[in-house]
């Protein structure tokens, strides 16, 4: 009876001390891409969120298929740009933002306004 005692408890040791907790994340990357337009002012808006990952984003504006310029920034769990051009009033522009998440890429859906 000892005996068997001592086995469930050496079995149940090796079990528990091999045993290695794996939790799936359910988080992904999420991101929001705002372009408003005021005037002779474009002001672009680019917020990337991925607990514990490293993230590097860019956010382009292009006025129509115009490349106009380009800002990057990058940080843990949470990068977020804000920053303003000077744009011609009456112009359609597009506000475009991608990047990577913990070596993953990701693209926004592109943000347009006339």
């Amino acid at each position: 009876m000892k005996r068997k005692i001592v086995i469930v408890v050496l079995v149940l040791a090796l079990l528990f001390g091999i045993t290695i907790p794996v939790f799936a994340s359910t988080q992904s990357v999420s991101y929001q891409l705002k372009l408003s337009l005021n005037g002779s002012t474009a002001t672009c808006r680019f917020k990337v969120t991925d607990a514990g990952k490293y993230i590097n984003a860019t956010m382009e504006l292009w006025q129509g298929s115009t490349f106009i310029t380009s800002w990057s920034a990058s940080g843990y769990s949470v990068v977020n740009m804000s920053e303003t051009y000077t744009i011609t009033s009456g112009l359609t522009y597009t506000l475009k933002g991608y990047g990577t998440s913990g070596g993953v890429s990701f693209t926004a859906p592109d943000v347009t306004k006339p």
